[in-house]
């Protein structure tokens, strides 16, 4: 039996410039304004991994963000456990939709150690009771694979790798369904990238976390993902299950992803 879906695209469009006016469109004057998503469709099952894949450019982290409500969305649904997200779903859902950026050195503040960076979301949002917040720090220390005394440290005092995992252990202090990650690895050398996508990985396996990551490369998706989207031009040119589209890709910029795709250090 198929997985029901936590996230269903539906014929999503993204442009950005000014709108035509109302004047505009009597004078049937043409909507120049570009587009970055063309009319993209494609589904996310709960427990699944997804990647959307292509070069800068493509249209991928646009779509992300419009996913996360950060970008507005011409034309087209996002549906999230079956409910069409708004602004106000937002708000209801946004504790259960969790991202992690490119860079995470400027996601995490530098003058709150990692530790007060995990408790603050504890904290604010009484996920748990103030006298447990200390070992459940420990806990998402230990889901990111990290050592405890890490919670005393600054940003300042992390590695690349260090400060992914703990972006990653503050969105899981939400206890999300759904983690949304843009380039989570892009910024990291080969041995790190392995090292942040086993973690990614044994979430998943041991919590049942639904993950959906843009990369620009493809073998990152071979290692993590179920399932892929390959996006050109803001364009959707070809989805499916990764062991097919690494095997037998139907697409010319498919082919030309993979034969270009850095290998993994393992």
């Amino acid at each position: 039996m198929l997985n029901p879906l936590i996230l269903r695209i539906e014929n999503l469009v993204i442009k950005y410039g000014d709108k035509p006016t109302l004047l505009d469109r009597l004078r049937h004057k043409p909507d120049t304004r570009f587009t970055a998503v063309d009319h993209v469709s494609f589904d996310v099952p709960t427990g699944g991994s997804v990647g959307i894949v292509g070069e800068s450019g493509s249209g991928k982290s646009s779509l992300l963000r419009a996913i996360m409500g950060l970008n507005p969305i011409d034309s087209g649904n996002v549906r999230y456990q079956g409910t069409i997200l708004n602004m106000g779903a937002y708000s209801d859902l946004r504790k259960s939709m969790q991202m992690v950026f490119q860079d995470p050195g400027t996601a995490l503040d530098p003058m709150m150690t990692a530790g007060q960076t995990i408790a603050e979301v504890l904290r604010v949002h009484r996920i748990v009771d103030a006298d447990a917040i200390p070992d459940r720090v420990n806990e998402l220390l230990d889901m990111v694979a990290m050592p405890h005394d890490t919670a005393d440290a600054y940003p300042k005092d992390l590695s690349g790798g260090q400060k992914q995992r703990i972006a990653i252990a503050r969105a899981l202090a939400f206890n999300p369904k759904l983690l949304v990650a843009d380039e989570p690895t892009s910024a990291l050398d080969v041995v790190v990238q392995a090292q942040i996508l086993d973690v990614l990985k044994d979430l998943r396996a041991r919590t049942g976390l639904t993950i959906l990551t843009v990369t620009h490369n493809l073998d990152l998706v071979r290692y993590l993902c179920d399932s892929a989207v390959v996006m050109h031009n803001g364009k959707l040119v070809e989805s499916g299950p990764v062991s097919e589209m690494f095997s037998h890709p139907r697409n010319d910029y498919t082919r030309e992803l993979l034969a270009a795709a850095p290998k993994l250090a393992r």
